[in-house]
């Protein structure tokens, strides 16, 4: 941590809240787990991570669907006495305007990230007060609050212009409480803030250890490794049954779950490592999804078992994945191949030439798949990317197109050896777990899970100012054997976080 501080900080620009974020923090202002804001327009484009603040426009719709949300929101929330004594605490005091002053200052603060200035909190006591007297104490507590949750203050998180000027310990608060839970501050990091205790980074970093131990901070890493391993989506999967007989309908939710219940276990409970999601030699599942597998399992419901040693290692050979990289009848070593290059060493091969027609082999049954894209290779126009790529691809032949293990394929003998090259992990392997256990043991594959993690924490893409930030880190991974947990404390840690640095 201590080196990374010595890295010069890097931009931080303006962050709006992503759908994640705003769905978050409803959940724990108000107890609100609606998820309205799963209805707001797709964030696409930038870092891939739908936070990236330079890919955020506000359109017009987007904002009347904040004023529309939030008044929701409020509705929900004082609906009825008990709601709104939940919310209130002092519904039915004598002193109405003290009761509702107080809920203003106290909900406020968690909302805003900051104790209210005198002249926000004028205004909202304006408002709650006409509209009390025209209908009804909680009606006028309802606008107030809708109000608070349209206003900038509570939708972006606005830091003080100064370039030049230490972050305030309740910006650094806002910081700390976005990258760990993607939400807002606590009671608890709130006080920390207003007493001074976020004054050193050795400060921070214990914060950083206590809301880890936090159930939201579980949350935000299986949103990260569903985006970043693009698991999304596998919740509906489906395949034709007439095709696939070992496939059963609602097969793609238990895909999903044996996927986060893996990678859950692994962070939170077991090694803590990017090299046991690489390459643990277990994983999750119930009893229809282990007679899928065809794996023998007694007992019901969900349980951790040892797969076959020499065919799975790691999430990337769960069938989840494997039959999400197959949308077509026969595997696609290519689309393979490219997910491995892309998503565990960050390494993304050039798009081919915009003249060249790409045309996936059509499946002839006297060649094998691997001999079937042999041509890739062969062809000059192809084959400087295709030997980068395709490969890698074969080395998952063993895995039909939804993911099941084979020997042969339509009686032709399975091929999966080959070369990794142009990286620090490369030479020969023979199947996906050899591959695997190559690459979880690259300083590739830990720099590009520190980058992914760098550009979803900071909320943007990574550009030339953060390499020396991002050495460091990745170095700091190694030597803590790629524990994910003391890289999140890492990147609290840095001087990207701990400072202003330039707005883009």
């Amino acid at each position: 941590g201590e080196s990374a501080r010595n890295c010069a900080p890097s931009s931080a620009p303006l962050r709006r809240l992503s759908r994640f974020e705003y769905d978050n923090a409803l959940r724990d202002l108000l107890g609100d787990k609606t998820r309205p804001a799963d209805a707001f327009p797709a964030e696409v484009g930038g870092n891939g991570f739908g936070n990236d603040a330079s890919a955020q426009g506000t359109s017009r719709l987007l904002v009347e669907q904040y004023l529309g949300v939030a008044q929701a929101a409020a509705e929900r929330a004082t609906r009825d006495e008990a709601t709104l004594k939940k919310l209130v605490g002092c519904v039915g005091d004598a002193d109405v305007s003290g009761c509702a002053r107080a809920f203003i200052e106290r909900f406020g603060l968690r909302a805003y990230r900051r104790p209210l200035e005198a002249d926000e909190i004028a205004r909202l006591m304006k408002l709650f007060e006409a509209v009390a007297s025209q209908e009804s104490f909680r009606a006028g507590i309802a606008a107030a609050l809708a109000t608070m949750l349209q206003a900038p203050q509570f939708l972006y998180r606005l830091e003080d212009d100064d370039v030049n000027a230490p972050l305030s310990a309740h910006e650094l608060a806002t910081r700390l409480s976005f990258l760990l839970w993607a939400s807002v501050p606590d009671e608890t990091l709130l006080q920390a803030a207003a007493q001074g205790e976020l004054a050193t980074p050795r400060q921070i970093a214990e914060q950083a250890r206590r809301m880890l131990e936090d159930p939201r901070a579980r949350v935000v890493s299986e949103h990260f490794h569903q985006i970043n391993y693009k698991l999304v989506g596998l919740e509906s999967l489906s395949r034709d049954v007439a095709t696939h007989p070992a496939w059963a309908p609602g097969m793609g939710a238990r895909l999903a779950e044996e996927a986060r219940r893996f990678f859950d276990h692994v962070v939170w409970e077991a090694e803590g490592s990017l090299e046991a999601m690489l390459s643990a030699r277990y994983t999750f599942v119930d009893p229809t999804l282990a007679k899928f597998y065809g794996w023998p399992v007694t007992g019901e419901g969900w349980q951790k078992v040892e797969m076959p040693a020499n065919e799975r290692a790691g999430f990337a050979t769960q069938a989840g994945l494997l039959t999400l990289l197959t949308p077509g009848k026969h595997t696609n070593p290519v689309k393979r191949g490219v997910y491995v290059r892309e998503r565990l060493l960050c390494d993304s091969p050039p798009s081919p030439p915009s003249d060249l027609m790409i045309e996936v082999p059509e499946g002839d049954p006297a060649l094998s798949t691997k001999e079937s894209f042999a041509r890739h290779s062969q062809d000059p126009a192809c084959s400087q990317c295709h030997e980068l790529i395709d490969p890698l691809g074969f080395a998952f032949e063993s895995f039909s197109e939804i993911g099941l293990w084979r020997t042969n394929e339509r009686g032709l003998p399975i091929e999966t050896n080959g070369m990794l090259v142009d990286t620090d992990a490369e030479g020969p392997f023979d199947g996906a777990t050899s591959l695997i256990d190559r690459i979880a043991h690259s300083d590739a594959a830990r720099r590009c899970y520190v980058q992914s993690w760098f550009q979803f924490s900071y909320g943007r893409g990574e550009s030339t100012d953060d390499t020396c930030t991002v050495d460091t880190l990745t170095e700091s991974f190694a030597r803590h054997g790629t524990d994910v947990r003391a890289l999140l404390v890492a990147l609290t840690q840095t001087s990207t976080f701990l400072r202003k640095g330039k707005t883009p």
